[in-house]
């Protein structure tokens, strides 16, 4: 059994709806951590943050930066901080609070 790698990934906010989003092996934005490019190095993380800042240029996203992960294999990235878990997969309260899931959340007791 291989032991976790920690890489590199980019995060980011999406400009026109606030959307997290990670940078791809194509140079896209994408909402799936899955599909994020990894790096591991200065170099190469300097060089991953350069591309990131670009998407500000081009009014894509705002404050890109770099966060770290562990892995196993390429589909299963987690990331270290409990902050960017949340961003990635969601809030950490199950089940969802009643006013999310009822119907009219007007009506909710209190």
């Amino acid at each position: 059994m291989s032991s976790p790698m920690l890489s590199q990934i980019l995060t980011a906010s999406r400009l026109t709806d606030g959307r997290v989003v990670y940078f791809t092996e194509t140079g896209q934005w994408s909402e799936q951590i899955l599909e994020a490019l990894f790096v591991a190095g200065p170099e190469a993380e300097t060089t991953l943050l350069a591309q990131g800042r670009q998407g500000v240029a081009f009014r894509q996203v705002v404050d890109p930066y770099l966060i770290e992960v562990v892995r196993a294999g390429k589909d299963d990235p987690l990331p270290v901080r409990l902050r960017e878990r949340i961003r990635a997969f969601g809030p950490t309260v199950y089940p969802p609070p009643r006013a999310l899931i009822a119907k009219d959340a007007r009506h909710v007791p209190v």
